[in-house]
C-alpha cells in the first residue's frame, strides 16, 4: 500500500484509483462479515451507540434545538446503522433530509418523518417518496441552509480524508460547499475504519470532512 513517495515520482490517477479499489474491497469484505455474523442484539446496541455519539456532537445538538436542516442517510445492512439516529434527530426537532438517488447520479433530497414512510429504491436503499423532494441539486440543498451533513464513508484518515463508495454522488455535493462557513460535514464510519494519515489518496476534487464519528 502506498503511503510515501520515496522515489519522488508523481503518482498517477490510475495508481490512486488502484489504491482506493484495494481499500474498498478490504473494507467491504469486513463489513459483510460483520453484517452476516452480528446478532440482532449487537446490531441494536451498535445503532444506539451511534445515535448517542452523533447526538452529543455540539453542531448536531444545536441544529436540533434550532429546528435546522440536517442531512443523513438510511444505512444499508453493511453500513454503520442509522435507523435509530434518524428517529432521534427528527424527534429532537431537526429537519432531517435523506438523499433520493436519481439516474443521472445527482442526489435529490426529501424529508424524513418516520421509518414507515421509507421504501426501498436503487440498490435497496431506503428513501422517502420522490414526490416529497425539496431540493434537486447541491445549490438547492445549500439554499435550505443545512447546519450539518452526515454522510456515509467506507473509511477516513486521521486528517479527515474520506474514502467513499466510488459513485461520486457525495463528491458533487461536497464540491459545491463553500470553503469557509457552510454546514459541518460529519462522516460516519466503523471503529476500525479510521486509517493513518496519507493512506487514502486525495485528488484535487476531493474534500476532507470536518469531523468523523465512529461506531
Amino acid at each position: 500500500m502506498r503511503t510515501s513517495h520515496d522515489d519522488n515520482r508523481k503518482v498517477s490517477h490510475t495508481d490512486d484509483d488502484d489504491v482506493k479499489a484495494v481499500l474498498r474491497a478490504r473494507i467491504r469484505a469486513r463489513r459483510r462479515t460483520w453484517s452476516e455474523s452480528a446478532t440482532p442484539e449487537a446490531q441494536t446496541d451498535r445503532a444506539q451507540r451511534i445515535s448517542v455519539a452523533l447526538m452529543a456532537v455540539t453542531e448536531v445538538a444545536g441544529a436540533c434545538h434550532d429546528g435546522r436542516v440536517i442531512t443523513c442517510f438510511a444505512s444499508l445492512p453493511t453500513e454503520p446503522p442509522t435507523a435509530a439516529l434518524l428517529q432521534r434527530l427528527h424527534d429532537a426537532g431537526a429537519t432531517v433530509l435523506l438523499p433520493v438517488i436519481r439516474p443521472d447520479r445527482v442526489l435529490h433530497w426529501a424529508p424524513y418523518f418516520d421509518a414507515a414512510a421509507l421504501s426501498p429504491a436503487v440498490l435497496g436503499i431506503l428513501e422517502p417518496t420522490a414526490d416529497s423532494v425539496v431540493a434537486t441539486s447541491p445549490a438547492e440543498l445549500l439554499a435550505l441552509d443545512p447546519a450539518v451533513l452526515i454522510i456515509p464513508a467506507l473509511a477516513v484518515d486521521s486528517t479527515g480524508a474520506r474514502l467513499g463508495q466510488g459513485g461520486g454522488y457525495y463528491d458533487a455535493v461536497l464540491a459545491d460547499l463553500p470553503s469557509h462557513g457552510g454546514p459541518t460535514v460529519l462522516a460516519l464510519v466503523g471503529e476500525d475504519e479510521v486509517l493513518a494519515s496519507g493512506v487514502i489518496p486525495m485528488g484535487s476534487h476531493d474534500r476532507h470532512v470536518d469531523r468523523f464519528i465512529t461506531g
